[in-house]
């Protein structure tokens, strides 16, 4: 990685490492939203995680620098940065590699689970919290139904970011 091609916010993101993470205004939103239509589905609250929300924090700028192109999906990261690229598809067939990113670029011990938004022009807390729960597929994995109801879920993080927001769940609390 040469520092002189990362941008400058992803770059101020790894000097300051998980501990030095604070969230924004529609990252806490974000994270609002998603505690209300947990409890509101008779599910407990996720402690908000440091390492997934740098992971979340630094996936969403990576989209934002360098823009992923069909048939790659957003859970895709680029080679720029100090972390394995890789060119996610629809088929999963790397889901290996986007479960070991947390592991990868911090000290969190458990595999990470990603839901992903993007909106052009922009994107809110709200608007990508409301297209994910009427995705059935993610509201699965939001309140851990269906496929999902056999894991739970013990920290979350949450990135969002111009035109993208992330959410990384994780099986293990973080430390």
């Amino acid at each position: 990685m040469n520092p002189e091609t990362v941008p400058s916010d992803i770059q101020e993101l790894l000097t300051k490492g998980p501990q030095g993470i604070e969230l924004t205004r529609q990252e806490s939103e974000l994270y609002r939203l998603l505690s209300e239509y947990r409890e509101e589905n008779g599910k407990p609250a996720i402690p908000l995680s440091k390492s997934l929300t740098y992971v979340a924090q630094l996936h969403v700028r990576d989209l934002t620098a360098n823009k992923v192109a069909p048939p790659y999906t957003l859970q895709s990261w680029s080679k720029n940065g100090p972390w394995e690229g890789v060119r996610y598809t629809a088929n999963h067939r790397h889901a290996r590699l986007m479960w070991n990113k947390p592991k990868e670029l911090t000290n969190y011990s458990g595999d990470g689970f990603e839901i992903t938004f993007s909106r052009k022009g922009g994107t809110n807390a709200r608007t990508a919290f409301n297209s994910w729960i009427r995705q059935k597929s993610v509201s699965s994995i939001i309140l851990n139904a269906g496929n999902w109801e056999t894991i739970s879920w013990k920290a979350v993080g949450v990135g969002l970011h111009g035109e993208f927001a992330v959410i990384w769940f994780g099986d293990k609390e973080d430390q």
